[in-house]
């Protein structure tokens, strides 16, 4: 059986999606700037030094970390650099949907790793240890918050992207004004 912590984490995916598609998440969109939706995700980089910093306490397994097969730091860490580049006008609108769609990925990788590092997979994914520790205070909000948070934030610059695809131009460059 999974632990008890799939349930709460399904919840709050479906959760998610439908604040993603929701009026607050269009509000969202044309509240806020794409570069300001972009730049959110650096904090992914906090989050994956608290991962490594679990593994090196022997906590979380290495496959966990950015020193195993979790390259979602790379995310957190171009986030300002593409937010930059969105402010002054020299992202096309493809790098950021690339970058994005990247994000998404290294993200869903991470929540795959996480998954068959977890006991129930212990035949499938050799990890040790196994993924115990986001059952746990205060551990248990990584999925529930942080892993949401990143997924919203890239469902939004999907969203803000789809919503500006005619307005805007190819270069994303900022309205003359």
């Amino acid at each position: 059986m999974p632990p008890a912590v799939f349930g709460v984490i399904l919840p709050a995916t479906v959760l998610t999606l439908v604040l993603a598609g929701s009026r607050f998440g269009e509000r969202l969109v044309l509240g806020l700037s794409l570069e300001a939706l972009v730049g959110f995700q650096v904090f992914r980089v906090a989050v994956e030094v608290a991962l490594w910093a679990l593994h090196r306490e022997g906590i979380a397994p290495v496959e966990m970390t950015f020193e195993g097969l979790n390259f979602d730091i790379l995310t957190g860490l171009t986030a300002p650099v593409m937010a930059w580049l969105i402010h002054r006008g020299r992202a096309p609108r493809a790098l950021v949907g690339a970058w994005n769609t990247a994000g998404l990925v290294l993200l869903l990788t991470i929540v795959a790793i996480a998954v068959l590092a977890s006991p129930p997979f212990a035949r499938v994914f050799e990890a040790t240890p196994r993924n115990t520790v986001i059952t746990t205070a205060p551990f248990i909000w990584l999925p529930v918050v942080l892993v949401q948070a990143a997924l919203f934030g890239h469902l939004l610059v999907f969203r803000w992207l789809w919503r500006h695809r005619a307005s805007a131009p190819p270069s994303l460059a900022p309205p003359a004004g």
